[in-house]
């Protein structure tokens, strides 16, 4: 894999805060202290720490301008990457569980993606579907309540995540094909798609 080419990150829960951070939110540290202050989160605390260990830093930057496009998957952290979600400048789809209970709907990825200004970007909800349905790890550790009724089954779940990534990936880089792949992704704009069958 040559990285200077360019590349789409993708990653599911950190490792979606991470495509995120790759694709251009940097930690503002005076943003993110001020949203901890007036709404909480799960990292305020190890934000408070590092600030206190790094005073003379306002902010710390994961960004890679290699990358083209960012595919987080229920992403982690959206009080960290609070202040530099707008500076995002790269296409952006954002997929989460309905019924995730670690990165909830609408504090983490509809809260992400109402801070991105990029065009086009995504967000897709998939119902039935919990935050470890992105990954693994039901084959790993399968006492997950995400592994069982009256969650989805995680291959279900794996195909139609397989798919509408796929079709988003295929028409950013095959644009004069992109009416092909339209059938499997969410409707242009600012609009979410939320599927309850996996096509």
């Amino acid at each position: 894999v040559d990285a200077d080419a360019g590349y789409i990150v993708a990653g599911h829960s950190f490792g979606g805060y991470t495509g995120l951070a790759v694709a251009g939110a940097d930690l503002d540290v005076t943003s993110s202290a001020n949203f901890c202050d007036s709404s909480g989160g799960w990292l305020c605390g190890d934000l408070a720490e590092w600030a206190t260990n790094h005073p003379d830093e306002a902010a710390l930057s994961g960004h890679d301008p290699r990358a083209l496009a960012a595919l987080p998957m229920s992403p982690a952290g959206h009080e960290v990457l609070v202040g530099g979600l707008p500076q995002i400048n790269i296409p952006t789809f954002i997929l989460s569980g309905l019924q995730d209970d670690l990165t909830p709907w609408e504090s983490q990825p509809v809260a992400d993606y109402e801070l991105l200004t990029v065009t086009p970007r995504a967000l897709l909800g998939i119902d039935g579907a919990g935050h470890y349905s992105f990954s693994d790890a039901c084959d790993l550790v399968p006492t997950y309540p995400d592994c069982e009724a009256p969650y989805r089954a995680p291959e279900d779940i794996h195909a139609q995540i397989n798919t509408v990534a796929t079709a988003w990936i295929k028409q950013l880089l095959e644009p004069e094909r992109a009416e092909e792949y339209s059938p499997w992704l969410p409707p242009a704009g600012d609009e979410t798609l939320v599927y309850e069958e996996a096509r």
